[in-house]
């Protein structure tokens, strides 16, 4: 049977952006870099030996800040440069990334492949966030579970020092139980755990909401 070929491929060159080898090596080189992005975490999981509160709280917290570093600076100028290495001999056409037209580019391939550049980043990050929360938690259940399930009538024993109660791996925290003329009671308020906890949360999903838009940094 007939068909119409020639009138297919027009329709496909029309809407494809891999219509230029240019594009593509863009396209890889940006698949690239996001896919990196997913192999970092936001926190430092798991932990290496148990800490006291501050000192955990500061290890978390400057991973975070060193992802949320790459992210803005690093990761950015990577793609911005593979962008433009990529495509800066390419000229006038679908894909020119000196285009001064703001009603042509928005017609153009060049908007086109922006969008698809964002999609990539968001996806990335979104990824990031899930991945990093998931294995904070987990590191956090691991190292909560043998007491998830302690019932009030529990009674320690008779030894201070021996627990029966073993994380699944390394212990998180390090906490001393004082006995004073005031009584029994720990060096570190245990509310703080928890208010800790949910900060280092919310900080590692808030270091990804500064990341700046790529396209004004290529459409120059």
């Amino acid at each position: 049977p007939e068909y119409p070929f020639d009138e297919q491929y027009d329709n496909f060159a029309f809407n494809s952006l891999l219509t230029r080898e240019e594009a593509i090596s863009a396209i890889g080189k940006v698949r690239t870099e996001c896919f990196k992005v997913t192999s970092h975490s936001l926190f430092h999981c798991p932990t290496a030996k148990h800490m006291k509160l501050e000192e955990f709280e500061q290890t978390q917290s400057q991973a975070t800040a060193q992802v949320g570093l790459y992210l803005r600076d690093v990761w950015i100028n990577t793609l911005r440069a593979a962008i433009r290495t990529s495509l800066r001999d390419v000229g006038k056409g679908w894909f020119n990334i000196h285009e001064t037209n703001w009603e042509v580019y928005q017609i153009s391939k060049m908007k086109k492949f922006m969008e698809m550049v964002k999609f990539n980043m968001q996806d990335s990050l979104r990824s990031l966030v899930q991945d990093s929360l998931v294995a904070f938690t987990q590191m956090i259940l691991d190292g909560c579970y043998a007491t998830l399930e302690c019932e009030e009538e529990m009674k320690w024993g008779d030894s201070l020092i021996l627990s029966p109660f073993k994380p699944k791996r390394n212990a998180l925290f390090h906490i001393d139980l004082i006995i004073d003329t005031s009584g029994v009671h720990y060096s570190t308020n245990l509310n703080n755990y928890e208010t800790m906890l949910i900060g280092l949360f919310d900080k590692g999903i808030q270091s990804t909401q500064n990341v700046e838009q790529l396209e004004k940094k290529i459409m120059l």
